[in-house]
């Protein structure tokens, strides 16, 4: 018995779905080059959340209690850490002002921030 080509073609596009969906929400702990994570937002993997509040603190915690951070609470609000193409780190004021960075830099390529599930962020 043939199949329908309509049905064919909904089944081949509901199979994508399942499994490109699942890949896509995986990003949670992944920031690339040139994106920003604004007051508020946070990488998440496991037990483990790198945030950036809205007291321009950006904090790693395991579960809830803190295991690093920049000691940038209260010089400013509205803050939002941006992640460079050469690898480096910086929160900037929401003037636009830098206010931290990891002074890293490793030359112009293919870098990624990337958040392990046992706490490591790595470049």
């Amino acid at each position: 018995m043939a199949i329908p080509r309509a049905f064919a073609s909904l089944s081949l596009a509901l199979t994508l779905l399942l499994v490109v969906a699942p890949l896509c929400s995986m990003a949670d702990d992944i920031l690339y080059p040139g994106e920003a994570l604004g007051t508020g937002r946070s990488l998440t993997n496991g037990n483990y959340t790198l945030a950036m509040q809205t007291d321009c603190y950006l904090v790693l915690y395991n579960i809830c209690n803190p295991i690093w951070s920049s000691n940038t609470s209260g010089m400013a609000t509205n803050c939002y850490l941006t992640f460079a193409c050469n690898g480096n780190l910086v929160i900037y004021k929401s003037d636009g002002n830098a206010l931290w960075s990891n002074s890293k830099s490793g030359g112009q390529g293919n870098h990624v921030l990337v958040l392990h599930d046992d706490g490591n962020v790595v470049v």
